[in-house]
């Protein structure tokens, strides 16, 4: 060299090292001598994650500074120091490198290699792998009873991935009752029976790449066919015109009612389509028992409720004055009734025989519940048949007058031929 000065490239060790500088003075070689303390150059050291930390996921970034080593760099990693039976990843030239590691909670041994003075060399860190775990479902909270058929269930992935199924059987793991997926979110609404069964529920999701799975055991909801809230069962009904009304109990209509004169039977009446909770129906009036049968359906079927009721006892229209057996006062009588629950037209023969009209055939009087007739002063019995119209039917019952007497009669009579209800002219009031 002759200049003052000179780059040499020297090992980067940390020893020392002995220099010695030679010149020529007076046509002879002559030296000085140094020491020194090679520089301490280290291999390329891990940054990001930190030495000795919990992994936070599957995926995982390392990034490392070079410290004048230089690449290729590779990553090992090895569930044993210096292994790489987990990972062997390279050649990198930057300075990161993301690797998919299990997550299994378990330690990991991870060895950074790199280039220094034209030699491979490493640097050694260990970690500890992310515990992730399956999808868990958050609600409905396990063991509990359904409110219903239709049930939302909610799950946190917990670091796992979907596609996501849910099984719900009858037995533990099976699923005859549903197989619902592919789900990539974390929710799904399924439609299950309403018997107050156990069900079993599994959650299906996939970790590491194998499809794992988490069980739970519900009870489901107990649904109830339609039950009738008034009249009460067994209950007498207070008229013809009676409303039944019912609570659906998670059944749902269309609602049909069967009224019969038998249990099951519907000769008395077949009513529906009803949507809502009310149905008024026009049932006999004659103190027989009928039987209701109320239908509604539950999970996709008919079922019933059944009811027995006393109906309503209504007697034809009776005469309240003149009492019977009295004997009339003048040619002017004013005849008064009680409806009873028969309605009009009401007519009042007047005979003098029983159920004869020979001496009168008066009405209608619709919506009053009195008469006046003019009747015979010359003592002799008289007959007054008074009728109304009961479930439809014409009905009448009889008193006597001035000593008759009526014969004995059980039950109200039918006129064989009605024609003779019509209405008398006013003039012979």
């Amino acid at each position: 060299a002759s200049g003052t000065s000179m780059t040499l490239t020297l090992p980067t060790t940390g020893n020392t090292i002995y220099v010695t500088l030679w010149s020529t003075v007076n046509g002879n070689s002559v030296s000085n001598s140094y020491t020194y303390t090679e520089a301490t150059l280290l291999p390329a050291t891990m940054s990001t994650p930190t030495n000795g930390s919990t992994l936070s996921g599957a995926a995982t970034t390392f990034t490392w500074n070079a410290n004048a080593s230089v690449g290729p760099f590779y990553i090992w990693v090895g569930s044993t120091a210096g292994g790489n039976d987990l990972g062997n990843a390279g050649v990198v030239s930057g300075s990161s490198m993301t690797l998919n590691l299990p997550t299994n909670g378990n330690t990991i041994y991870v060895t950074l290699w790199s280039t220094l003075n034209g030699a491979g060399v490493s640097s050694s860190y260990t970690y500890t792998e992310a515990t992730l775990l399956p999808a868990t479902m958050s609600t409905p909270t396990s063991g509990s009873t359904l409110s219903g058929a239709a049930t939302t269930f909610t799950w946190s992935s917990n670091g796992s991935t979907g596609p996501f199924y849910i099984w719900v059987g009858s037995t533990p793991g099976g699923l005859d009752l549903g197989n619902a997926g592919v789900a990539s979110g974390s929710s799904m609404t399924l439609n299950l029976p309403t018997n107050g069964n156990t069900i079993y529920v599994t959650l299906w999701s996939t970790l590491n790449g194998a499809q794992v799975s988490k069980s739970y055991t519900y009870t489901e909801a107990s649904l109830l066919p339609a039950t009738m809230s008034t009249p009460t069962n067994g209950s007498t009904l207070t008229g013809p015109t009676t409303t039944f009304t019912w609570s659906s109990n998670g059944s749902t209509g269309p609602f049909y009612i069967w009224v019969g004169s038998t249990p099951g039977g519907l000769d008395l009446g077949n009513a529906g389509v009803a949507s809502g909770s009310s149905m008024t129906l026009n049932l006999p009036t004659t103190g027989a028992t009928v039987y209701v049968t109320l239908w509604s359906t539950l999970n996709g079927n008919l079922v019933s409720n059944s009811y027995s009721y006393t109906e309503a006892t209504q007697v034809p229209a009776a005469i309240t004055s003149p009492a019977s057996g009295s004997t009339l006062t003048g040619a002017s009588t004013t005849f008064t009734w009680s409806a009873n629950g028969s309605t009009g037209p009401y007519y009042i023969w007047v005979g003098s025989t029983p159920g004869g009209l020979d001496l009168g055939n008066l009405g209608v009087a619709d919506g009053t519940t009195s008469l006046t007739a003019v009747l015979p002063t010359d003592g002799n019995p008289v007959y007054v048949t008074l009728w109304s119209t009961l479930n439809g039917n014409q009905v009448s019952t009889a008193v006597a007058y001035n000593g008759g007497v009526l014969p004995s009669v059980k039950k109200p009579v039918v006129p064989a031929n009605k024609s003779t209800m019509q209405l008398a002219p006013k003039s012979k009031k």
